[in-house]
């Protein structure tokens, strides 16, 4: 399967706006999901920016976490 063949197939199955990009595919596919747990790691930041209402962010995270 190419890579826009890929995406049309995300597309349709994920049920999104537009297709993603075919670059995008190839990014994802060499890389894996390796760029996306780097994403979730707050450790590997430069800067951690902290919300106006911590109170909600936190509560938000624990309810989203079960």
């Amino acid at each position: 399967m190419s890579n826009p063949q890929l995406a049309e197939w995300a597309k349709e199955t994920f049920d999104l706006q537009k297709a993603p990009d075919a670059s995008t595919i190839s990014k994802f596919l060499k890389r894996g999901d390796k760029d996306l747990i780097i994403q979730a790691n707050i450790k590997n930041r430069k800067r951690v920016r902290k919300g106006k209402c911590s109170e909600i962010e936190n509560a938000s995270v624990i309810l989203l976490a079960y």
